[in-house]
């Protein structure tokens, strides 16, 4: 079961956010504020994320993903929606329009990739050259192991952010360096609380059957692809090659901004979906 929020009037503008992975809706925290002022803003948790149950059949493939994205765009009938996606948000949002989404054209006037990719993420990371190499024969067991003993890692996730070893890794993985204390705690404790369980399961959807490389093409509605200079998580990289391959978009480039831009130049972000907003007016 999928847990939705809703914020703002539901005559306005909708706007249907897909937060990343290891985190849950309220990741969300500057853009619903913002934006609830004169949209529909439509805010999803994850399978097995925040408020979200676990799929019973334990599917956390892309392509299931997207395909619950599908049930709720359905489900709230949604017409001329503008999809939000960070991270594994903006995956999930790609593999709907190219493989599963029908009518787009109706359903989705407009799509925004903020620090995504478009491909197995092992291949877009700053360690490009050694992961996909070692996938297979050691990050697959890792994420096995992560599963079956998952309150083991849980209890390790928190006692690592109680000691402070979390935010370290937070800081140098997802920000540039000019997050506030209380930015790096959200998005650490946003970790902490995520289910190792789940975090793995995803993590073998993303590397084991994620690739929309021969794809882009398919999309079609206009879109906004938000990079970061210094996002070691998705390189620019990735955010450029979308550029390339996506026919009507246009590319902004945080900086100083990390993986959680929407956090740390929360600003920028959002002047700049603004702006792209007011352009499919």
């Amino acid at each position: 079961m999928i847990h939705i929020e809703f914020m703002g009037d539901n005559k306005l503008q909708p706007i249907l956010f897909v937060h990343g992975w290891n985190e849950n809706s309220t990741a969300w925290y500057y853009q619903k504020k913002q934006f609830s002022k004169n949209n529909y803003v439509i805010l999803i948790d994850l399978p097995g994320l925040g408020k979200s149950k676990r799929p019973d059949n334990k599917d956390f493939s892309l392509q299931k993903m997207a395909a619950d994205l599908e049930a709720v765009i359905e489900h709230l009938k949604l017409s001329k929606a503008i999809l939000w996606g960070h991270s594994i948000g903006g995956m999930i949002i790609l593999t709907y329009l190219t493989q599963t989404a029908k009518d787009v054209g109706q359903k989705v006037k407009g799509i925004i990739l903020q620090h995504t990719t478009f491909t197995n993420p092992t291949y877009t990371s700053i360690a490009s050259t050694l992961l996909p190499k070692i996938q297979k024969g050691v990050l697959y067991p890792i994420c096995y192991i992560m599963i079956a003993l998952s309150p083991v890692f849980w209890l390790s996730k928190w006692m690592s952010y109680l000691n402070g070893n979390m935010l370290i890794s937070t800081r140098f993985l997802t920000f540039a360096g000019t997050q506030t204390p209380a930015q790096l705690d959200f998005i650490s404790r946003l970790s902490a609380m995520a289910p190792p369980a789940v975090f793995a399961r995803g993590m073998l959807g993303m590397m084991k059957t994620y690739d929309v490389s021969q794809d882009l093409l398919k999309v079609t509605v206009p879109t906004l692809i938000l990079g970061a200079e210094h996002d070691r998580l998705t390189k620019p990289v990735a955010s450029e090659y979308m550029n390339k391959n996506i026919r009507n978009n246009e590319l902004v480039m945080l900086s100083p901004a990390g993986h959680q831009g929407l956090i740390e130049r929360h600003v920028e972000t959002n002047d700049a979906v603004e702006k792209f907003i007011k352009g499919l007016r």
